[in-house]
């Protein structure tokens, strides 16, 4: 579900059910970030996302940030990045450059392993990445 300007149970833009790898909106609807693809392996980033579990101290009502350095694993293709945020963070964007308002998304959080909590996975923006924008840029 993605759930636009979403704060402290606040949907001024309503839910949207979506179950694709994109979505095309028009960027006065909600705003948008800038898109690496291709780019260096590894990054100081920005991590957001609303986890809900373990609950307490997550309740998937609040946003959650971590900073600190991303980077490509060295035994996989995923971007790996300490934060403590857990379920429900998924697709929440990994931000480079990062200014306080605009940034470049180079990851998303995907998963993380239960033997080692504090690090999650997403996967690097490379040939697949730059395929999907391609088909739906102009959507």
């Amino acid at each position: 579900m993605f759930v636009p300007d979403y704060q402290d149970g606040d949907r001024p833009l309503g839910n949207w059910n979506l179950d694709i790898g994109a979505v095309a909106v028009h960027t006065n609807a909600t705003g948008t970030q800038g898109l690496r693809i291709n780019g260096p392996t590894s990054a100081h980033v920005w991590s957001f996302g609303f986890p809900a579990l373990p609950n307490p101290p997550f309740n998937g009502q609040r946003l959650i940030t971590c900073d600190g350095n991303a980077y490509l694993g060295t035994f996989s293709n995923e971007m790996q990045h300490l934060c403590s945020s857990r379920q429900g963070a998924s697709g929440g964007p990994w931000l480079a450059e990062f200014n306080g308002d605009w940034g470049y998304a180079i990851s998303v959080y995907s998963n993380f392993i239960e033997s080692d909590p504090l690090t999650y996975y997403g996967p690097y923006f490379g040939d697949g990445a730059y395929n999907l924008y391609q088909a739906v840029r102009y959507l």
